[in-house]
């Protein structure tokens, strides 16, 4: 299954890190989203880790040279927000996609578009699927929390790393709260790559298993086939 890859590619980065920060700006990882991967340096924001992790799976030759990877593989053509954004003037193989973007595709998918590489597994209103059937390896896209002031209220984008058991489901994303149960991050004050566990239930989630509430964000999810 294609998405257990893309959790494989996840675990095998996941030891790597030697220093980690959740970055947007331009000084850090470039434009739109971009990452910066080099030497145990791992700085994205969360949409550019599912970007990264995406292409080191499904695209094994997009690094030409040597230089540290700061844009993206052109041949990377399977990725939704490419079309999405096509019309709206932003560079596509230069956009890792937030999560308004997969949410949108998602939401073609729960409509009856269909598509050669995606398969919808749960969305709100979603009658043949919800967070039991999340696999290991999917995308987990997270609707922006009106309860935040801006920017603070942004979506957020997750790798599942396991299936969910008794509500608890294991993630790996780039954040700039590591807060989930059981964060890699904590014993190093880290902010940026790792895992830790959420609650889920039904099509919402909550930030962490014990310390957060019970879960009602609303989730999207996606899988590679």
């Amino acid at each position: 299954m294609a998405g257990q890859d893309l959790a494989n590619t996840v675990a095998f980065h996941m030891p790597k890190v030697r220093d980690t920060k959740w970055a947007t700006g331009k000084k850090n990882v470039g434009e739109n989203h971009w990452f910066y991967v080099e030497n145990g340096k791992y700085y994205f924001d969360c949409g550019g880790f599912v970007r990264y992790m995406l292409n080191d799976t499904f695209s094994p030759g997009w690094r030409s040279d040597n230089r540290s990877p700061r844009g993206m593989h052109p041949q990377l053509m399977h990725l939704p927000f490419l079309a999405i954004r096509a019309d709206q003037k932003r560079h596509p193989n230069h956009w890792s996609g937030d999560p308004e973007d997969w949410i949108n595709f998602a939401e073609k998918l729960k409509k009856g578009v269909t598509d050669p590489v995606w398969e919808l597994v749960s969305a709100p209103g979603y009658d043949r699927g919800n967070v039991d059937n999340i696999k290991r390896g999917d995308i987990v896209a997270r609707e922006k929390d009106p309860l935040k002031p801006p920017p603070e209220q942004h979506g957020h984008m997750m790798i599942a790393m396991g299936e969910p058991k008794n509500g608890r489901l294991k993630i790996a994303d780039s954040t700039s709260y590591p807060k989930h149960t059981n964060d890699t991050r904590d014993a190093k004050g880290w902010k940026g790559m790792g895992t830790g566990e959420i609650k889920v239930k039904g099509n919402k989630m909550a930030w962490s298993v014990d310390k957060h509430g019970d879960p009602r964000l609303r989730i999207w999810v996606v899988r590679h086939k």
